[in-house]
């Protein structure tokens, strides 16, 4: 069986500033009354992570395709292979998903893929769609 934190914290990591902005107040509007912690890049995710104990690990890790740096990929790779962070269940979002891309992250572990939202309501059910599957891996 495997083990996921009782932490109701979300990371989301987001090199664009509007987009972390976007589904901050998408959160918000659905009343998510945990943590959203917000990371413009995976380098500041990774020293968040780095000074947690297990138990305080976060439910889940929104993650951004395309980013500088450290891409989406790279940073799955790099969770899942770290023992510490491999059960954390991961979600990538893009403003393009084609159905080949959304294999190759499915293949490599993540839970889900999703477009980025076109707009509010889009938002809004893509932050409730993640409350759910929130706490769907906790219950696990």
């Amino acid at each position: 069986m495997i083990t996921y934190s009782t932490n109701k914290t979300i990371l989301l990591v987001d090199d664009d500033p509007d987009d972390r902005v976007f589904m901050n107040e998408s959160f918000l509007q659905i009343k998510w009354n945990e943590n959203l912690l917000l990371f413009d890049s995976g380098n500041g995710m990774f020293d968040y992570l780095s000074k947690l104990d297990a138990i305080h690990y976060p439910c889940l890790i929104l993650l951004d395709y395309h980013m500088p740096k450290l891409s989406g990929k790279e940073i799955i790779k790099m969770l899942k292979l770290d023992k510490r962070y491999n059960n954390i269940p991961i979600v990538v979002y893009s403003s393009e998903m084609s159905a080949s891309m959304e294999r190759s992250l499915l293949t490599l572990g993540v839970a889900a893929c999703y477009k980025k939202a076109d707009g509010y309501l889009v938002g809004i059910q893509l932050a409730k769609t993640l409350k759910l599957l929130s706490e769907q891996y906790e219950t696990e």
